[in-house]
């Protein structure tokens, strides 16, 4: 907000000593009227047009496209700090402050959102989650940003990885598994946490497991 006030003093400042230096001559005066409005006028439509642009990154990302990337070479100032991965975790940082909840809760993602989170919130625990467009895999990931466990995507792991991970103390999820077999074969591989959209199908699991 302080940058929007100094930005309008700056403006009114030059209008104020261009009146004083032109108010016998009007054709002059008019002139740099209009030179002033139309910059002023060119600025905010930019800066309309980039708030639309964060607008619906952050729908997209809402929505549950966690993989998409908001493009903030053209924006500036703070409006490409709330473009950059950075302003999320921030944000999610507050929240957890708010709520004591630091020691409660982890981070999820990929190596752009790991720097952050590394960087922003060291003390909260971070998991590394491989998505398919990533060019480093998930053990180099996790070694890499200090994660304490691992995140898999479906058909992105096997038993060999699971006890490469395993050997170096980083507990293993995967997202996800809805069914029966599922919950046998992925436990089976050694799997630690198993995320699911059935928790009815998993508590009976689970209760059949211990019977």
């Amino acid at each position: 907000i302080w940058k929007t006030a100094a930005a309008l003093f700056a403006v009114a400042l030059i209008e104020f000593f261009v009146l004083i230096f032109t108010r016998d001559e009007f054709d002059n005066l008019l002139i740099w009227w209009m030179i002033v409005r139309s910059l002023v006028s060119l600025i905010v439509v930019y800066i309309a047009i980039m708030l639309s642009r964060l607008k619906a990154g952050g729908r997209k990302i809402a929505d549950g496209d966690l993989g998409y990337k908001i493009d903030t070479d053209p924006l500036i100032l703070d409006l490409k700090e709330h473009g950059e991965e950075g302003y999320l975790i921030r944000e999610l940082v507050k929240l957890a402050e708010k709520y004591d909840a630091t020691q409660s809760v982890y981070f999820a993602g990929s190596p752009g959102e790991l720097e952050w989170m590394q960087r922003l919130a060291p003390e909260i625990p971070r998991v590394a989650i491989q998505l398919p467009r990533d060019n480093v895999g998930i053990y180099e990931m996790a070694k890499e940003y200090g994660c304490a466990e691992v995140q898999f995507w479906l058909g992105m792991f096997d038993r060999k990885l699971i006890d490469k991970l395993h050997k170096d103390g980083l507990n293993c999820n995967l997202y996800y598994a809805d069914t029966f077999e599922d919950y046998e074969k992925y436990s089976d591989m050694g799997i630690d946490t198993l995320l699911t959209n059935r928790m009815d199908l998993a508590a009976r699991w689970k209760f059949t497991k211990r019977s």
